[in-house]
């Protein structure tokens, strides 16, 4: 009882913060495929990460999602200078609805950070989606924090976007 009134304390907690005590599960299918991008030994680390979430910032319709993984003895990703490492598109099988391309950064030193969606995946709860995974960069085309700012400030804010 006590570590059920436990985790209702947390989801409280990150829902007042405006965000989610864990991963959605596109994010954790995401990461549970990556073996074909990452190699067994990446996917493994980062579901290990997964599994230390204690926080989950959610914005824009869980567009930009930023991850906190707790535990100073996570493992880390031996790469630890790069930043995106995965991309691709969640789909749904026979017309469920457009593609979800995504994006998923790390920070320095091996972390995951962040999981960005180009449009809101919330529709892809409680449906059975497939993870693609993109082989070349999204090279020229900005991120999804540069576009919603686009969006919110146009294209010629005050800070160069």
């Amino acid at each position: 009882m006590l570590k059920a009134l436990g985790e209702s304390l947390k989801a409280l907690h990150a829902r007042i913060r405006g965000g989610t005590p864990g991963l959605r599960p596109w994010e954790v299918e995401i990461i549970r495929r990556s073996d074909e991008v990452v190699g067994v030994g990446g996917r493994d680390i980062l579901m290990a990460q997964a599994a230390l979430v204690d926080f989950c910032q959610r914005t824009h319709a869980d567009r930009i999602n930023i991850v906190v993984v707790r535990g100073e003895g996570a493992p880390r990703l031996a790469n630890a200078d790069v930043e995106l490492i995965l991309q691709g598109r969640l789909t749904v099988p026979r017309g469920g609805g457009a593609s979800v391309p995504f994006q998923v950064y790390a920070k320095t030193g091996g972390l995951l950070a962040t999981f960005e969606f180009r449009k809101s995946p919330l529709h892809l709860e409680g449906q059975v989606f497939a993870v693609v995974f993109d082989p070349k960069p999204w090279e020229g085309r900005p991120d999804t924090a540069t576009l919603i700012d686009r969006l919110e400030h146009g294209r010629d804010s005050a800070d160069g976007l």
